[in-house]
């Protein structure tokens, strides 16, 4: 028993209920999604699977087997063959359905053990979080209107942070224009070498603070705030 047609005398000839495979729904020339819609009632359970069309054109010239038909590849992860999934969903929803649902893929035999299991993934990603919509809703921001540009300003005139900001942005831009003039400076009226060796400099003391960058938390971990901050003090002071 396969094809539509069989499955329709079977529900017109007897009481029983389906366990409804999608992909073998296609395979055998039906249309699952009609089908489900007409006979949900008596469909308590669905395997979601899907079927590629055109590998089942070419199973039905060439004469295969079944068992051939899947090495060939005839069921597909589901989602990248005939069947309009999102579609389904919505059928399923407006039948409320609320029973089982299998997703699943004939592999057999499977070509590698590397193969299923992102398959797998893929298919809860797909099908498990179809319809899930992230819903935030913050009282506070709903009831916060528009704050006036004088009282913004005040505000942010008396924020302690701003002005540590402010502060070490304006410290940060007098060393760099301080150490932009003396290294050139050095080069040519030091060491008398104002083309290459500017360059390796600058390239060495970016360097340098790249790798500072990156070790401060480490450093932070092992010796601790205070320690850092007196150590960077002491160099900074020598420097």
């Amino acid at each position: 028993m396969q094809t539509e047609e069989q499955i329709e005398a079977l529900l017109r000839d007897t009481n029983v209920q389906l366990c409804f495979d999608t992909g073998h729904h296609v395979y055998g020339g039906g249309e699952p999604i009609s089908f489900y819609e007409k006979h949900a009632d008596r469909i308590p359970y669905i395997h979601i699977k899907d079927c590629d069309l055109a590998v089942k054109a070419k199973m039905d010239e060439e004469k295969w087997s079944f068992a051939k038909a899947v090495t060939e590849d005839i069921m597909v992860e589901p989602g990248k063959g005939s069947i309009d999934f999102a579609k389904l969903h919505k059928v399923m929803e407006e039948k409320n359905y609320d029973g089982w649902v299998v997703v699943e893929q004939d592999l057999f035999p499977v070509k590698s053990f590397d193969i299923p299991l992102p398959i797998a993934k893929r298919g809860r990603e797909k099908f498990c979080f179809m319809k899930c919509e992230e819903n935030v809703q913050i009282k506070a921001k709903e009831k916060q209107g528009k704050i006036p540009i004088k009282k913004a300003l005040g505000a942010l005139i008396k924020n302690q942070y701003f002005w540590a900001v402010l502060i070490l942005w304006m410290m940060q831009n007098v060393i760099f224009c301080v150490t932009g003039t003396i290294l050139p400076y050095y080069c040519k009226y030091i060491f008398h070498n104002s083309s290459w060796l500017y360059s390796a400099l600058y390239l060495m003391e970016t360097g340098i603070l790249i790798a500072a960058t990156f070790l401060c938390p480490f450093l932070l971990q092992m010796f601790g705030k205070r320690n850092i901050a007196l150590a960077g003090a002491v160099l900074a002071m020598a420097g």
